[in-house]
């Protein structure tokens, strides 16, 4: 895309923008170039064309958030987005996305997210729960909001918190299921069914565990919903043999190490106990211990 450098444009850098050098910019002569995809003035469709040029950048592997340089430049163009989504007249926004195709953006109707349906224009920066940097579409498993342990689906408040406005509201991308901990949890099972549980996947587990506790805190009746559901697949860590850790189906039989750790040393080559995570460990005993006090959970019991 390029721009005509008039008035509007007068405090842009040039190094910025690709300005077209023409005598006389503001004569309405030039007007003709509009039909030729020329830009008069920075506004949404600028961003949008920004967006689209990032996508076409390398990303880097393990980049740091604070040290991406997309996902700056990213989330520069969805605040200049957001607040012209009541400035602007969006209707006049088109975006070229394609040799053939344009689309037309007009707030409030299904045509306003047509070319974050279309194309990848969400970045989404390297985090702890997404090692890799990527882009993405509306048409992706995305949510604004969901529990810290969600690692299958992509939570965008993590990278965006202070844009709720535009990605909660403006593109309507809804907060994550209730059950997408039943999900998670469910898909760390069907990687590891029958096999020894590795470090990594051992701290995982508490974590989306720890996030059913907390949900199930705030709302009891998920766990009449979720408990059919929890006795059909392995999700407890238990210790099977000495240094061996599978995951197990919620049954009798299965107990808490105490908190002491005094009677687990005792009694644990002798019963199976649901085991801890090597980081952690306080909490996420406390969380088990609130957990399987609840009604429906209780036959895991403390020893």
């Amino acid at each position: 895309s390029t721009y005509i450098p008039r008035e509007a444009l007068a405090a842009a850098d040039p190094k910025d923008l690709p300005f077209l050098p023409v005598q006389d910019p503001n004569s309405s002569a030039w007007d003709f170039l509009r039909d030729l995809n020329v830009s008069f003035k920075v506004d949404s469709s600028h961003y949008l064309k920004e967006l689209v040029r990032l996508n076409e950048l390398p990303m880097g592997s393990d980049i740091p958030i604070e040290a991406d340089d997309i996902y700056r430049r990213a989330k520069h163009c969805y605040k200049q987005l957001e607040a012209r989504f009541h400035t602007d007249n969006l209707a006049d926004a088109i975006l070229y996305v394609s040799t053939i195709e344009y689309v037309v953006l007009t707030k409030l109707t299904d045509n306003s997210r047509s070319a974050f349906r279309e194309r990848a224009l969400i970045y989404i920066p390297c985090t702890r729960t997404h090692p890799t940097a990527r882009w993405v579409n509306l048409q992706s498993e995305i949510f604004w909001d969901g529990p810290p342990s969600v690692m299958t689906k992509i939570i965008l408040k993590t990278a965006y918190k202070d844009l709720q406005v535009f990605f909660s509201q403006e593109l309507q991308i809804p907060d994550a299921p209730a059950d997408i901990l039943l999900q998670e949890l469910r898909h760390i099972a069907d990687l590891l069914p029958g096999k020894p549980v590795d470090d990594e996947s051992h701290i995982r587990v508490h974590y989306v565990m720890k996030d059913i506790t907390d949900a199930i805190g705030v709302s009891q009746s998920l766990a009449r919903d979720w408990f059919p559901q929890l006795q059909h697949f392995a999700f407890i860590p238990v210790e099977s043999e000495p240094g061996i850790v599978k995951l197990k189906e919620l049954q009798e039989g299965l107990y808490l190490p105490d908190h002491s750790g005094e009677l687990a040393s005792v009694f644990r080559r002798h019963v199976p106990l649901v085991t801890i995570p090597p980081q952690g460990s306080a909490n996420s005993l406390a969380s088990l211990y609130t957990l399987f006090s609840c009604e429906l959970f209780d036959a895991v019991k403390p020893l």
